[in-house]
């Protein structure tokens, strides 16, 4: 289960947040969360605003998927 979250953590953090922050500049960091309460993505922006999404079961595909729906 570590090796798993270790993997989303490291595709949301590097892939994911390369892409979000070339489609909008106003995103500054992108981080996931994984622990046994649930995972989420963290999206946030230069202006201090930050969008949580649930992503708890998500392949890599429906991160993306997710986390594109909430911006």
């Amino acid at each position: 289960m570590e090796n798993v979250k270790n993997k989303k953590r490291l595709f949301v953090e590097n892939e994911l947040k390369a892409l979000l922050m070339k489609i909008n500049n106003e995103i500054c960091n992108v981080v996931y969360q994984g622990s046994s309460f649930g995972e989420t993505v963290s999206i946030y922006f230069l202006n201090d605003y930050i969008i949580e999404v649930n992503v708890a079961c998500d392949s890599l595909q429906a991160i993306c998927e997710d986390v594109l729906k909430r911006l």
